[in-house]
């Protein structure tokens, strides 16, 4: 019998959701254990039990690995912890092997909703300094002191001549302008004072 702990998909919301989304996912082995495995996801316990997934005993250090599905990824690209993995006797009651405790990375990202650009003030005279305002909107939670990383085209660089910037909702108390990289042409604005699940951004 083997134990998968989950953590929260959002441990800070007051409504977290659970990384494993049905009672019954479906659990397939892929070395070294059968093929079709009986999964039971506890939502109290935050336990994913696989049962009956060999059907003799495994020589001592064989490694095995398996599959799960309903499972949803983080919604961020930091890296999560609180994964753990333990074999247990066939009855569930004494542990045999115990993993420390794991983690996990996402790479890919969700795009921004509805981004826009315009102008905060009437200045359009070329080489002059303007304002510009950023609206946006996420439909993911966003954890405290996040960043806005905005890169701008190489025909538009950046100079130590932005200062400053101004924000609502997320980056309403905005700490300000956090990074103002000019070799590779972004600025950083850092904002998020609490945790939110999702709101209009700026």
């Amino acid at each position: 019998m083997i134990w998968l702990q989950l953590p929260f998909w959002n441990p800070l919301s007051n409504s977290p959701l659970h990384m494993i989304q049905s009672a019954t996912p479906s659990c397939h082995g892929i070395l070294n254990l059968v093929s079709t495995i009986s999964c039971n996801y506890n939502t109290i316990t935050r336990l994913l039990v696989l049962s009956n997934a060999v059907t003799s005993t495994l020589p001592v250090n064989t490694q095995v690995s398996f599959s799960v599905n309903s499972f949803l990824n983080p919604y961020n690209g930091v890296e999560k912890a609180g994964f753990q993995i333990s074999t247990m006797e066939q009855t569930g009651t004494g542990i045999k092997d115990q993993s420390s405790i794991l983690s996990i990375t996402v790479s890919t990202f969700a795009n921004l909703v509805n981004p826009l650009l315009s102008r905060a003030d009437p200045v359009t005279t070329v080489n002059e300094l303007s304002a510009l305002t950023f609206t946006l909107s996420v439909n993911l939670p966003v954890d405290p002191d996040c960043r806005l990383r905005i890169y701008f085209p190489d025909d538009q660089p950046l100079t130590d001549d932005m200062l400053s910037s101004q924000g609502t909702n997320l980056f309403s108390s905005a700490y300000g302008l956090a990074t103002l990289d000019l070799q590779s042409n972004f600025a950083e604005v850092a904002g998020c004072p609490n945790y939110v699940d999702s709101t209009t951004a700026m």
